[in-house]
């Protein structure tokens, strides 16, 4: 590593603001920032200094929801305004990973900046198919 031991702090913090924003923001262990801070040392400290790295929240169609790390990237995100975004075509069987997902989120709703949700039931009307509809988080 030394390498990363040879950037200077604001180097490395920029490299980090620039994967963080190439990332969608998906709470895994594959997306920035929670695949930097397990780089090694160094790029953990940058990774955690900075709670606004983990401020953004993306739960899509192509994410696994992952709840463990959801509470990890949330606990990270710090009194930081979140930006969260759902776009999930929810099916049957999808139904209790979102409404775990839902529930942490709801937890931080004082922090929410900009909350976004497309469960696609306009895209599954015009399908021809019955949306399937979220009744309750309990």
């Amino acid at each position: 590593m030394a390498g990363a031991t040879s950037l200077s702090y604001d180097t490395l913090h920029e490299i980090c603001d620039w994967a963080v924003a190439m990332s969608i923001g998906s709470p895994s262990v594959d997306e920035a920032p929670m695949n930097i801070s397990q780089t090694c040392r160094i790029w953990r400290a940058v990774a955690l200094s900075q709670a606004r790295f983990w401020a953004r929240l993306y739960c899509g169609h192509l994410c696994k929801v992952n709840i463990h790390l959801l509470s990890i990237w949330l606990e990270r995100s710090g009194d930081t305004l979140l930006d969260i975004t759902m776009d999930y075509a929810l099916t049957k069987t999808d139904v209790g990973d979102v409404k775990r997902w839902y529930r942490e989120i709801l937890s931080k709703q004082s922090r929410w900046g900009i909350m976004k949700i497309d469960h696609g039931i306009v895209r599954r009307a015009r399908e021809g198919s019955k949306p399937f509809r979220l009744r309750n988080l309990n």
